[in-house]
């Protein structure tokens, strides 16, 4: 079988002082086997992950720290979710879903994917409250009938700051879904 290595390049602008763009590319590996004849169709790509770096473990181990308390953890990654990088939201994702401590060779390994663990959990926790209140929001703008009321659910709502994320996503997800019927 024959290994064929592509570097795949990632563009991102950083904000200068002088308003010069300047862009970096920063190579990631895209591995995918070529099967020869007498071998299995083409397997699963693979895609080397950069590590998360020492802020994102700060970060990780600062909110852990109240792990005793799940709504204050909640709390915690709600308010630190604005800072995170979206690397680290995503390993968090990944660790809650698919991690498995017993798969780490060493201790160290160990304490790491239970932090990552638990505060993926509560990174989910809070995703899904925002999703849900995005949910509730909707159905209350649907449930308003006429006009004028629905245009007074959306001031009062815009100045109680509940149209965020959460909403927009369930709003984009329900115009989706819509156009789909």
């Amino acid at each position: 079988m024959a290994s064929l290595v592509v570097p795949v390049y990632s563009f991102s602008i950083l904000p200068s002082p002088h308003h010069r763009h300047h862009s970096l590319a920063s190579p990631q590996l895209f591995q995918a086997n070529i099967p020869n004849e007498e071998q299995e169709p083409f397997s699963q790509p693979q895609i080397i992950e950069p590590e998360l770096s020492p802020e994102d473990m700060m970060m990780v181990t600062g909110i852990y720290a109240v792990k005793s308390d799940e709504k204050l953890l909640q709390d915690m990654v709600e308010e630190a979710l604005p800072n995170m990088h979206p690397r680290l939201v995503m390993k968090l994702r990944q660790a809650a879903a698919y991690s498995s401590p017993e798969l780490a060779t060493t201790e160290e390994e160990k304490a790491q994917i239970v932090k990552l663990q638990t505060v993926g959990n509560a990174l989910e926790a809070v995703l899904d409250s925002r999703l849900q209140s995005g949910r509730d929001l909707l159905a209350a703008f649907l449930d308003c009938g006429e006009i004028r009321k629905l245009d007074g659910a959306i001031g009062k709502a815009a100045r109680d700051k509940k149209l965020d994320m959460g909403f927009f996503t369930v709003l984009n997800m329900n115009i989706r879904d819509a156009s789909y019927e």
